[in-house]
């Protein structure tokens, strides 16, 4: 989330063409460095299975479409602008150059979505509508953008902060926009399912078993219930 200097990324399909060239020359060393121990061997597989992971989520177009209302830019935004030490005025400098920097990482995330619906990978409508949400939130004159830099934010902080919101207020209504090319049906089918189930369960799952021993399990709680209320009632 932002380079050495601490600027934001940019979002843009070459960013996410850079991280999955980074990414690429990880999984190389994996492959090829030395192992000494088991903790060698342990953080080598690591490496490759999220680098390789990394790797297959970019060539389908996986980081292009993000769209909802826990993972996108919006939040990595977000996040980012409220990790700074408020107490010195380095943080509050660096909190407010940051913010300022929100237009184009939004527009980089713009060009991204651009990009996956140009491929044929529309979000759902509801996913839109809640992440334009999140975006009127931090648009409106009580938006927690607005305690980014603190009580004494620096010079430029007026400004930067503008900006940001008017950002933010853009890319509402360009979301919304997005809704008319865009479908209902939320299921993302088996394929992407298996892909992002792995990006967060950090395992391969098998999910007909998953599913099966989920539904054995509910009809477990359901008889458990039924046993409790017939014995209180």
């Amino acid at each position: 989330m932002g380079d050495r200097s601490g600027d934001l990324p940019d979002y843009t399909p070459e960013f996410h063409d850079a991280v999955a060239s980074e990414a690429s020359r990880l999984l190389e060393a994996a492959e090829t460095c030395g192992i000494r121990d088991e903790v060698d061997r342990i953080t080598a597989e690591a490496i490759r299975d999220r680098m390789g992971l990394t790797l297959e989520l970019h060539e389908a177009g996986e980081d292009l479409r993000l769209v909802n209302n826990i993972t996108t830019p919006v939040q990595e935004i977000r996040q980012v602008l409220t990790m700074h030490d408020l107490a010195t005025d380095e943080g509050r400098d660096r909190a407010t150059s940051q913010l300022a920097q929100v237009p184009r990482a939004l527009a980089g995330y713009r060009a991204s979505l651009d990009a996956a619906y140009a491929a044929g990978h529309a979000a759902p409508i509801r996913q839109l509508e809640l992440l334009a949400g999140q975006c009127d939130d931090l648009a409106a004159s009580d938006s927690m953008l607005n305690d980014v830099a603190g009580d004494t934010p620096p010079e430029g902080f007026d400004a930067a902060l503008t900006a940001a919101k008017n950002a933010h207020a853009e890319f509402a209504a360009w979301l919304r926009d997005l809704k008319s090319r865009s479908p209902e049906e939320e299921a993302v089918g088996r394929e992407r399912y298996e892909r992002l189930s792995r990006q967060y369960v950090g395992a391969r799952v098998d999910l007909d078993e998953a599913y099966a021993w989920g539904q054995e399990r509910l009809r477990e709680i359901i008889a458990e219930q039924r046993r409790l209320a017939e014995d209180l009632y």
